[in-house]
């Protein structure tokens, strides 16, 4: 079945193409690839130019976000796994150690949160994926043509020498952003010859800028997520009573496989050609955590711990001698922006995440729902090596927020379908008693 488009839905092309860019346009901003320095790149981020686009960029979220303003509202129950995460994260602002920079990222923070909400409630799941499927497309052929036209600004030739970047701000995002697009790309159901013709282009092009990008991480979500693909339809077509052994199965091969891969780390390093330290991950995680010590409950507020050479970020970056952006690891930012007890709230989001696939499962409809454990799965992937889920604008956070939405709406549906059935079900209404002077006299055949 063809699907018809509307100037909504490019608008939201074009949102969903910024978003992925950060934000920012890198091509646009001076000396943004002239020194390896994260300092110098934080401070062309800040530049008025940047700081213009993402007022524009708000603004233009904020035009279909009231559009159907009365229609989140009255859903608002459908932000119940995401609620708690979203309430610590605005109060942090009250203990942070610079209220002025958590109050600006609470600001995109928010309105990122509200444009998921919008995006999850306004298409359903076939135009999420086509509206993703085509920005994550013109983001890669715009990098194919930049790297024709300007290589020396598609490609890293600074601290990874080499490595694509195309239109983005590093190499990392570049591929992280690919890795979405393939992912759409997969989960879309092609309904003509010109569609599937497009879609196999596609998945070759953002296959091979993800090789070209040098980002291991990435290239583990990918092979994590392409493992997944006949899992879930194994799962899917299975009888329903094995599909709880099935899954246990798999979840059994999965500790087993996390357990080999940790006791073969070296190997595996060397076959990624990275070394043990992870690219200076290790020192960097190992810096974050002393950091999360001092204060592990409560953090240093929403987006407010790399501040580069001013609070705590300080000492870490006099022992790494530069200035890490993030931690590069979602799950550590998390803890040093809101402390364990927003990670516990951001664990119970992907706990109801995973209950609403395990409800897709039962129903039988994980394979409509695969594009939503999709991204449960590359957020989860991404962040162990990257971190996406404090930034914002984040086109990886705003699926994930989108993706939960759409699990509890089913969740609701649900309920209120087994509700329905439990009331009008006849076998469960009270037969009526007869009693003898009741059935009248007796008949005579």
């Amino acid at each position: 079945m063809q699907q018809s488009w509307e100037f909504e839905d490019f608008w939201n092309v074009g949102l969903m193409t910024l978003f992925a860019l950060g934000g920012y346009i890198p091509l646009l901003m001076n000396g943004l690839n002239s020194s390896a320095s994260q300092l110098q790149f934080q401070n062309v981020a800040g530049s008025p130019f940047s700081r213009a686009v993402i007022a524009a960029l708000c603004a233009a979220c904020l035009i279909p976000i009231v559009r159907i303003l009365p229609k989140l509202v009255s859903q608002h129950i459908l932000l119940r796994p995401l609620l708690p995460y979203f309430v610590w994260a605005v109060a942090s602002i009250a203990w942070s150690q610079d209220p002025a920079v958590s109050g600006r990222k609470l600001f995109s923070f928010v309105l990122t949160c509200a444009y998921a909400f919008y995006f999850a409630l306004r298409f359903p799941l076939r135009k999420q994926l086509s509206i993703v499927f085509l920005s994550t497309s013109l983001l890669a052929v715009a990098s194919i043509l930049l790297l024709q036209l300007s290589p020396q600004n598609a490609i890293d030739h600074s601290k990874h020498v080499g490595a694509w970047q195309g239109v983005f701000a590093g190499k990392n995002g570049c591929a992280a952003t690919m890795a979405v697009g393939l992912a759409a790309a997969l989960a879309y159901r092609a309904s003509s010859f010109l569609q599937r013709t497009l879609k196999f282009v596609m998945i070759v092009l953002l296959l091979g800028i993800i090789a070209k990008s040098d980002s291991s991480g990435t290239v583990v979500a990918i092979a994590v997520l392409l493992i997944s693909i006949p899992i879930v339809k194994l799962l899917t077509y299975a009888p329903r009573r094995f599909r709880g052994l099935i899954l246990l199965a798999v979840l059994a091969l999965a500790a087993v496989a996390t357990l080999a891969a940790i006791n073969y780390l070296p190997e595996i390093l060397r076959l990624l050609h990275r070394d043990a330290t992870l690219s200076g991950r290790t020192r960097l995680w190992s810096g974050a955590l002393q950091a999360i010590y001092k204060r592990p409950w409560l953090g240093y507020g929403y987006g407010a711990f790399w501040l580069a050479l001013k609070g705590e970020s300080a000492n870490i970056a006099f022992a790494l001698k530069w200035t890490p952006p993030h931690a590069h690891n979602g799950f550590l930012d998390i803890c040093l922006s809101l402390g364990l007890v927003g990670l516990a709230l951001f664990t119970y989001s992907l706990l109801c995440a995973g209950a609403g696939i395990w409800r897709l499962l039962k129903s039988g409809s994980l394979e409509r729902g695969r594009w939503m454990v999709s991204v449960v799965i590359l957020v989860i992937t991404c962040n162990l090596g990257e971190s996406n889920l404090i930034l914002a604008p984040s086109l990886m956070w705003i699926l994930y927020v989108a993706a939960v939405i759409s699990l509890e709406r089913f969740a609701v549906r649900e309920r209120s379908r087994v509700d329905a059935s439990t009331v009008f079900h006849p076998s469960l209404c009270p037969r009526p008693i007869l009693r003898p002077a009741l059935l009248g006299p007796p008949s005579n055949s």
